[in-house]
């Protein structure tokens, strides 16, 4: 241990004698270093980590399509109610749309994304609001009780905070509706920024809910053991019946995928792609800093030759060359942090029409860990080409030594 702190003290003093060399260096490896941590970090934000909802492999994005071409169409409210009620491969079955609301009143209306949801969402993503309750089954019912879930978001910003929103009327297109509670920071729901949440209720009459209107989106919380493939079948039996009591619904089927499939869509295979770009950019900068670290070797034949003649071993010199390397790299992952906090910012701000799941890409332990992990690779890697090198060079002077005496 005490060997090896000094071969990093003996390091850092050899790196400071060259600020030039030392600054080029680190800011290559920080290019190459930072571009694979941002990258890594999109991999494991969108490809590896779970969706946050409970028991998230089990929802699944249910979706009405034509038989034919596979055109994927929204969910008719007739077609929705008949597969909740009848399907036997969900443990419940949710829905949603969204639409911008006018909120009225103090300070100054305000025109908020709004989704409308079946009573029972909350329930099938395994969301427990902070502050309240959610929706109950009665809410679906037309008539002058109209309810409202809150964004943390939007309770603090339009309304401070303040903890006696519970029970309050506020003005939502002109129309009164009770505010029943607040959900958690932070809750994400398939991407999408509401800030409301209302529930779906039709007035009697209303053509929305008819089998002439297709702009639902249906989740599922499948049953335990039962597969896609199970739950797609049982839905389209129900479908099929549908069809022959209305004409409406010829042609149309029911697909069923994975929730964190179908969110990914395209992306995965963009993504591994740059992933590659990303590695072998960093393998452009290793071959770089190898060629500077080769050509800083043969100045230092005095110094190896000191070495020589004061009796440093072979294996002392590998280790001092490659302890620089570790050091170089792991400065450059440090920058290469930095730089890649940078581009996460930047995926933010683009959000998720951009990149799905761009809210779930963040600097977490996994990609902390990855990044001192590629450093210490990345040192051995273009310190193994001088290490060597000078570890020849010492023996050579080694075995001139022993000839001259």
């Amino acid at each position: 241990m005490t060997s090896l702190l000094q071969d990093f003290k003996y390091a850092a003093r050899a790196l400071l004698k060259s600020p030039g060399f030392t600054a080029v260096a680190v800011a290559t490896l920080a290019l190459g270093i930072g571009a694979n941590t941002a990258i890594f970090s999109v991999v494991q934000g969108v490809l590896l980590k779970p969706l946050p909802y409970r028991n998230a492999e089990r929802l699944e994005l249910v979706q009405t399509v034509q038989k034919d071409s596979r055109q994927v169409w929204g969910t008719s409210p007739p077609d929705f109610y008949a597969l909740r009620s009848q399907n036997r491969a969900f443990e419940d079955l949710a829905s949603l749309y969204v639409r911008p609301w006018n909120l009225t009143g103090k300070p100054e209306p305000l025109r908020v994304p709004t989704m409308i949801v079946s009573s029972n969402f909350f329930k099938v993503f395994g969301l427990v609001p902070a502050l309240g309750l959610g929706f109950s089954a009665a809410d679906e019912r037309w008539g002058p009780h109209r309810v409202v879930v809150l964004t943390d978001g939007l309770w603090r910003s339009r309304f401070g905070g303040d903890p006696a929103i519970l029970g309050r009327v506020i003005s939502l297109n002109a129309l009164p509706y009770v505010v029943v509670g607040v959900l958690p920071p932070k809750t994400s729901i398939l991407g999408i920024n509401a800030q409301l949440f209302a529930p779906m209720a039709f007035e009697p009459g209303d053509n929305l809910n008819t089998h002439n209107n297709y702009f639902l989106t249906m989740v599922g919380r499948v049953k335990p053991e039962t597969t896609p493939e199970r739950a797609r079948a049982d839905v389209n039996a129900i479908m099929d019946e549908i069809a022959l009591r209305y004409p409406e619904n010829k042609g149309l089927a029911v697909d069923v995928t994975p929730l964190r499939d179908s969110l990914v869509g395209n992306a995965r295979p963009a993504v591994l792609v740059l992933m590659g770009a990303v590695a072998f950019v960093l393998l452009i900068a290793c071959v770089n800093v190898a060629n500077l670290l080769l050509a800083r070797a043969l100045g230092r034949r005095r110094e190896i030759a000191i070495r020589a003649a004061l009796g440093a071993g072979r294996l002392r010199m590998l280790r001092q060359f490659l302890t620089e390397g570790v050091l170089l790299a792991t400065l450059g992952g440090a920058v290469g942090l930095l730089l890649a906090s940078w581009g996460i910012d930047a995926m933010h701000q683009l959000g998720t029409r951009v990149l799905p799941r761009a809210d779930e890409v963040r600097l977490d332990p996994l990609v902390l860990a990855f990044t001192l992990g590629l450093s210490v690779v990345t040192g051995l890697l273009f310190g193994s080409a001088p290490a060597l090198h000078g570890a020849g060079m010492l023996a050579n002077w080694q075995s001139d030594f022993q000839r001259a005496r």
